[in-house]
């Protein structure tokens, strides 16, 4: 169709630049000949499109719309195929995320599993060889006569086993079943 329509655009476009009289009454006989063939086509196009859309009934006969009837229900199917692809395309690419996602959270359960573990190990050890309390504080705080830290290339930094604050919180908010089952997995 629009094939048609340009070869009929390009036959007006024709007629305008071609006001002049031509000396060959033959050839614009045969180019108003087109023009007319053309728009002859596109009015019988514009009345199928119209008949599709279920418009301009009233001149068919029982056979015609038998089969007007049958290429819009290979319509319907082609669009319910496509749709269906679509659908099973998403499904299958859920799926994947779903199994991504999946894998994600066994390696995060066994990654906090490791963690628990490690911190476990790490309070057994503070148990059975506690730290002199008064050697970490007297470390902590620089003496007045030493170089300030910036020169010595040290920093006070403290390390804090445990679980974050964050992660506290976060336990919190989530509900106990819900965690009951991440933790049971």
């Amino acid at each position: 169709m629009e094939h048609t329509l340009s070869r009929y655009g390009s036959g007006l476009e024709l007629d305008i630049y071609n006001d002049h009289p031509s000396d060959d009454h033959g050839a614009e006989h045969a180019k108003g000949a087109e023009v007319n063939a053309l728009k002859d086509e596109v009015s019988k196009l514009r009345l199928t499109c119209l008949q599709m859309m279920g418009q301009q009934l009233d001149g068919l006969s029982f056979k015609d719309l038998q089969h007007l009837e049958h290429q819009l229900n290979e319509g319907i199917l082609s669009v319910k195929d496509k749709k269906d692809q679509i659908l099973m395309d998403q499904l299958k690419k859920s799926r994947m995320l779903e199994q991504k996602a999946t894998l994600e959270n066994e390696s995060l359960r066994k990654q906090i599993e490791e963690l628990r573990r490690g911190s476990r190990q790490k309070s057994a050890f503070l148990e059975f060889s506690p730290l002199d309390r008064r050697l970490s504080v007297a470390i902590s705080k620089p003496d007045s006569h030493q170089k300030p830290q910036e020169e010595d290339g040290l920093s006070d930094t403290s390390l804090h086993l445990g679980e974050s604050s964050s992660l506290r919180v976060m336990k919190q908010n989530i509900d106990p079943r819900i965690m009951g089952r991440l933790l049971l997995v």
